[in-house]
């Protein structure tokens, strides 16, 4: 049964956490030997709510931001600590794992958010696109950086937020037209909308996401002399992705940021038209502690469940992960990244094959 079948459970899970309140999702769990990294590009007021959450039931987070960020008194703060990211820059990220791989030695939560949509024209200092870098590359090269220390302090969870769900279907890339100029120029397809290339970071992030739960899925399943398939643990790291409803209010959006008489409404209409922060926040705190929550489901109220046709097919997920690790590599230096996943991977399966080597073989999706 497909992974993306279930939308019953995903559905009745939803509605039972609908009108609870943040003590309901958290009863019974003890977060204070947890620690949680979240990124936040901007002014992204889920992150924040999703901190101050966590950090009052005593988790302690890393907040991930270019920008200095107040976090409000009050809600254990001082379990809350801001660290600069510039995601504009891989140096800056690959910094950043640095230091927080030297001062932490768990990794429970890891939450990367794609927040950046109607940012006009721009090219960071890799060369790259500049929504597609700070949506997806960034995003990209901090997990591969971290999973190894996310491995390690199994059973852990990777969420990536995307602000508005429905534009992964939007983008225009499919196996036939992708290739790695997407991450240098913008998207020529549908160039007089901005969300185009908002629409093509979303489907990067959605499909890195099923694509590393299929690798870790692999990574732990076997097959035995026989031929049959053999499931030897669980994953230890599971990743999900949530989002919201909004295909009209990014199209109103990018007219509005077109059009600069109409711009200073611009914000206006997208708080008519997106989920409150903190209904995002609860989603994504669902998906970290919710213990039934399916890996990979799009933690959403309404709409469709699952990925677009492009985001499922194991082809174009392969197409686009290697590509990523290449174009990565080509600015931070050979093994920056392909190292840090198989050490994450091999990690994975090391325990688990210690002693069965005779009998079981990793058995590939």
């Amino acid at each position: 049964m497909s992974e993306f079948s279930r939308e019953g459970k995903v559905r009745k899970l939803l509605n039972r956490l609908k009108f609870k309140s943040w003590e309901d999702i958290f009863e019974g769990k003890d977060l204070s030997s947890k620690v949680a990294v979240i990124t936040c590009d901007g002014k992204s007021g889920a992150s924040i709510k999703t901190c101050q959450i966590l950090a009052k039931h005593g988790c302690r987070v890393v907040l991930a931001s270019p920008n200095p960020i107040p976090i409000s008194t009050g809600t254990n703060a001082e379990n809350i600590r801001v660290v600069e990211c510039n995601f504009r820059a891989l140096r800056s990220v690959r910094n950043f794992a640095n230091d927080f791989l030297a001062l932490e030695t768990r990794l429970d939560f890891l939450v990367l958010t794609a927040d950046a949509q109607l940012c006009g024209d721009e090219v960071t200092e890799d060369g790259f696109e500049g929504i597609l870098q700070r949506n997806y590359l960034a995003q990209f090269f901090l997990m591969c950086l971290l999973l190894d220390l996310l491995v390690r302090s199994s059973p852990s969870r990777i969420v990536a937020v995307c602000s508005n769900y429905d534009a992964h279907r939007l983008s225009t890339l499919n196996t036939s037209t992708f290739s790695r100029s997407i991450f240098f120029t913008r998207n020529p397809a549908n160039s007089k909308s901005l969300y185009s290339t908002y629409a093509d970071s979303v489907l990067c992030l959605v499909t890195s996401v099923l694509s590393f739960n299929r690798k870790m899925r692999n990574a732990c399943r076997a097959r035995d002399k026989t031929g049959s398939v053999v499931q030897i643990s669980t994953p230890p790291v599971q990743a999900f992705v949530i989002g919201q409803n909004g295909k009209w209010s990014l199209r109103i959006s990018a007219f509005l940021a077109k059009n600069p008489c109409f711009r200073m409404v611009s914000n206006a209409v997208g708080k008519v038209f997106k989920r409150s922060e903190a209904k995002k926040a609860r989603l994504v705190c669902t998906a970290l502690v919710a213990a039934d929550s399916p890996a990979g489901h799009f933690m959403k109220g309404t709409g469709k469940f699952g990925p677009s046709e492009t985001a499922g097919s194991k082809l174009f997920q392969e197409m686009l992960w290697v590509s990523s690790v290449d174009v990565i590599q080509t600015r931070m230096g050979p093994g920056s990244c392909k190292q840090a996943i198989w050490r994450g991977l091999n990690l994975a399966v090391g325990p688990m094959l210690s002693g069965v080597l005779k009998k079981y073989s990793v058995q590939e999706d």
